[in-house]
């Protein structure tokens, strides 16, 4: 499981620096652009490559954007493809809406929840960000609760 998570982190990091620095590197040509001689700035040849160079920037901001949103969300669909969905039943239904995470100690909505194989129950986001900080700190991936071992297939409920 964390060699799966680390992988696909890295991946998503390295591509996000790759653009950074792209962009990086675009606004610096920018610049100098735009310090070119008061003669050449009225040209047609001149605002055309401005305006070029404007576009390549702003699709590589969105780029480096949607990246940034993969990441801070990999742990979160990582535990996704991971678990079993249920229904609860009425009494856990009542359980579930009044639980704090364990992690964030706020509610969260019991779609938004997931339960452990020892049954702890956290928010699917906080326990995705537990994950991800657990791998980049190669470390095995426990509860945070009581910090079993083997905490898959975890649970995440549906409402009926």
């Amino acid at each position: 499981m964390l060699p799966e998570l680390f992988q696909l982190n890295d991946k998503y990091v390295d591509r996000y620096y790759t653009i950074k620095d792209a962009h990086r590197h675009l606004l610096n040509r920018r610049k100098s652009i735009l310090s070119a001689p008061d003669s050449q700035k009225g040209t047609y040849k001149y605002q055309m490559r401005l305006a070029k160079l404007d576009m390549e920037i702003e699709s590589l901001h969105t780029k480096k954007d949607k990246l940034a949103k993969c990441i801070r969300y990999i742990g979160a669909r990582f535990i996704d493809v991971r678990c079993n969905r249920i229904v609860p039943t009425e009494s856990k239904h009542e359980c579930l809406e009044t639980t704090v995470c364990g992690i964030c100690l706020d509610t969260h909505k019991i779609k938004h929840m997931i339960e452990t194989k020892c049954n702890h129950v956290f928010g699917r986001m906080c326990f995705g960000k537990y994950m991800v900080s657990m791998a980049n700190r190669m470390c095995e991936i426990t509860c945070p609760m009581c910090r079993e071992t083997g905490i898959l297939p975890f649970r995440k409920y549906r409402v009926a």
